[in-house]
Parts: structure tokens; C-alpha cells; sequence
């Protein structure tokens, strides 16, 4: 291998004017220097082309390519890709910045590990003006099922973008989620544990304004891949189907739930006999739910999407919480949507992982108070562990003593630690 290697930056940006500058200089303050950076303008309308052009004006490492109509994110990143020369490949938002050893990082993983075709990293939420929020981690490749844990800091071979094809132009939204699913079939993936990006939450961004467009073509997504993804075992693929059919469930969309269930049975033919509610459920038209006693398992449900909404409302992203629930979520593609913008911690918690219930009071707050002092902003208990709260009588009036409860009702009982 070439001991300096071009590494192709491609940059999308669709009237990105304020905050573009931001992003292109986090390239140019890069430790690594042998990189090419291709601008692609999507036909904006502010001024983006404007202050493209004094970029390119100012450094022969950048060019610039603008579509004569709006092409959106995949067309444009298909443009981008088309034109590189580098052996190793990335991309970034108009929006985002790399911190400045970031390249440098990524590509010396590749180096040592020839056997990885793609590396992903870390990365800190900032807000608006840059401020942090918190930082953010991505997920082992278990979690790709169930969400996008590669998150916006990567870098790949050049042979990746050339066998998949690029990315797919009718998955907006959801185009780089696709591209990942795809390369884990085919390819190695590792996770880098180190923070290298600056990932911005702002209200203008994509994830913010489209999160219910994003969960259908994620739906759209998984449905489309899961049958390539051969390195999953059995047990995954069958997790996988069914949070497919509960998010189906969730909208009330019988065929799609049928369809996802049938999948689900071919992987996991004892399914019928321990999920035959959820079974009936989707065949049964909705006229007739009432002869069946389906409705435990769907108030489990709808209280489990209730939750997830009031804990992505209530803890911005980037934070950490402590997550009480005896893993009951673990798993689920609802607790996926939470952890891919927040740490989420186990309690009790040994090495990231479920540990079991605390022996006695003195036990849990200890523990709580290391997870505390770890850098937890909120503990949630949700209501499958609501026991713990009377049986635990001196945990639970050490949290009223010292936190303020921000929220108590029949699902969940939050307490801030910020404070």
C-alpha cells in the first residue's frame, strides 16, 4: 500500500450557506493532508455557490460539481463518487465537521487491518452554534439490524463503493442506512471507539424534521436487505422480522404485518405457537379485534412507543441515561431509536451489559452513584420496573431526596442528575 494514500471527500450541500464554511474548514485543518475534497452543489439557491468558489479559488485540493437540478442527497453523493481518484472514500454533510485527526485515525485502521473494508468512529452532538451537547456513540455491527449504528463518521475502500454501486437514488432519507446494510453483506466492518466528528442537531437538519419519513423508508430499507444479510444468525434475523411486524403493528398496517410475519415463520417456525397473539392480531381484520385478547400485548406495545417519545423529548441527544427497565427494551427497534442519538446504560451495569437487580439498597446506590459520576445525566425507570421503586425503599428516597423527578406517570419516572 502507498504509504500516503488519497483519501476522496465527497461534500453534498443544498443551500448549506451557513454553516458550509464550518464544514470545509474542518477538512482543511485535517492532520492528514493527501485528500481531495468534491463539493457537490445540488442546484442551491442562497449562497453556497458563492462561497463554494473562494474555497476552490483558495486550494487545489478542492473542486466543485454543481447538478443542474436538485438531485438530492444520493444523486448527489453518486456525482460526487464518480469523479474521485482516492483509495479510500467519505463523505460529510454541509452541516458537520471532522475533528482534525480524524482522517488520520480511520485510515491507520485500515492500514493495520486489511481484512476491514469499512472503519467507523465516535462523535460529539453540537446544537446549532456549535456548542456541545454531549457526545455520541456508534454500535457494534449486532445493532445494524435495528438501527443506523455506523452513524456520520466513516471511511471505506474504494473496492466497497465500486461493488455496491453506489447509493441507492429511491432510499431517500434513509440512503446511507441502505448502503451500510448492504456492505455488511458483502464486506468487514469495524467500529473505532474514539470521539473524530461533530455531529450538529439543529431543526432544519434531516433527522430532525423527517424522523416519520425516516422510520417508514427504514422499514422499506430493512425489508430489502435483511434476506442478503447472511452473517446474521438465526436468532437475529428473527429479532429483526419482529420488530418489522411491531412497527407495522404500531401504524395498523395488517399487510405489511402479514408479510413480515411470514418472513419471520420461515426463520423461526416455533414463532406461531409463543407469538400467537401478535399473529392474530395481523390476520384478524381490525372489526373483530375484540373476539381476541389481544390487548396486552399491544398496550405493552403502544405504551413502549409512548415512552420513547416522551424520553426523546424530555433528554436531547448526546446525553446519557440510566435505563431501569430489567432489559426488557433491549433489542427493540423502538429502544434502537432512542440509543442511536443517547447512551444508554444498563442498571445494574457490568462491562455495557444487564447485570441483574442490586442485592440491596446500599448496592444500588452505590452503583448508581458510579454510573453518576460516569458522566449519566438521567435515570428512567419504565414501568416493567417500577417494583424496584417499593422494593428498593432507600434507593428510591435517596433519588426524591437529592434529584428532581421530571417525570411520574404509568409508564415512566424520570429524575434529572444534572442538577
Amino acid at each position: 500500500m502507498i504509504s500516503d494514500p488519497l483519501i476522496s471527500i465527497v461534500l453534498p450541500s443544498y443551500n448549506g450557506a451557513r454553516y458550509v464554511c464550518e464544514s470545509i474548514d474542518s477538512c482543511l485543518r485535517q492532520s492528514y493532508h493527501n485528500w481531495e475534497l468534491i463539493i457537490v452543489d445540488d442546484a442551491s439557491t442562497d449562497d453556497t455557490p458563492s462561497i463554494i468558489a473562494e474555497y476552490v479559488a483558495r486550494d487545489h485540493r478542492i473542486r466543485s460539481i454543481r447538478n443542474a437540478v436538485n438531485r438530492r442527497l444520493p444523486g448527489s453523493l453518486n456525482t460526487g463518487f464518480a469523479d474521485a481518484s482516492g483509495q479510500f472514500l467519505t463523505w460529510t454533510s454541509d452541516d458537520n465537521c471532522y475533528r482534525p485527526e480524524a482522517l488520520n485515525e480511520m485510515l491507520q485502521v485500515l492500514k493495520v487491518n486489511p481484512e476491514v473494508d469499512v472503519v467507523y468512529a465516535d462523535f460529539t452532538v453540537i446544537d446549532e452554534n456549535g456548542s456541545p451537547i454531549g457526545p455520541s456513540w456508534t454500535g457494534p455491527l449486532e445493532k445494524l439490524p435495528f438501527s443506523n449504528v455506523v452513524g456520520a463518521c466513516f471511511l471505506y475502500r474504494r473496492t466497497v463503493q465500486e461493488q455496491l454501486g453506489g447509493y441507492a437514488e429511491d432510499l431517500v432519507l434513509v440512503e446511507d442506512y441502505d448502503f451500510w446494510l448492504r456492505a455488511s453483506a458483502q464486506f468487514q466492518l469495524k467500529r473505532l471507539e474514539k470521539d473524530l466528528y461533530l455531529y450538529r442537531w439543529h431543526e432544519n437538519s434531516l433527522t430532525q424534521t423527517r424522523s416519520l419519513k425516516v422510520q417508514l423508508a427504514h422499514e422499506k430499507c430493512l425489508v430489502k436487505n435483511l434476506p442478503g444479510m447472511t452473517w446474521m444468525d438465526s436468532s437475529l434475523q428473527a429479532r429483526a422480522y419482529q420488530n418489522l411486524v411491531y412497527q407495522a403493528m404500531e401504524r395498523d398496517d395488517r399487510r405489511a404485518a402479514w408479510s413480515h410475519i411470514r418472513s419471520w415463520m420461515r426463520i423461526d417456525p416455533l414463532m406461531m405457537r409463543r407469538d400467537l397473539l401478535t399473529v392474530a392480531y395481523s390476520l384478524i381484520p381490525p372489526r373483530l379485534h375484540h373476539l381476541i385478547k389481544w390487548a396486552e400485548p399491544w398496550d405493552w406495545l403502544h405504551k413502549l412507543r409512548l415512552s420513547v417519545q416522551e424520553i426523546a423529548a424530555l433528554i436531547p441527544p448526546g446525553l446519557t441515561l440510566i435505563l431501569v427497565d430489567e432489559a426488557k427494551w433491549d433489542g427493540s427497534w423502538y429502544d434502537s431509536e432512542v440509543r442511536a442519538a443517547r447512551r444508554v446504560l444498563p442498571f445494574l451495569e457490568r462491562d455495557g451489559q444487564y447485570f441483574g437487580s442490586p442485592s440491596d439498597d446500599e448496592t444500588a446506590i452505590r452503583e448508581f452513584e458510579r454510573l453518576r459520576h460516569s458522566g449519566a445525566n438521567f435515570i428512567v425507570f419504565a414501568w416493567p420496573a417500577f417494583w424496584w421503586l417499593d422494593s428498593y425503599k432507600g434507593f428510591s428516597s435517596y433519588l426524591r431526596s437529592q434529584f428532581p423527578c421530571v417525570v411520574e406517570n404509568d409508564r415512566l419516572v424520570v429524575f434529572d442528575l444534572r442538577s
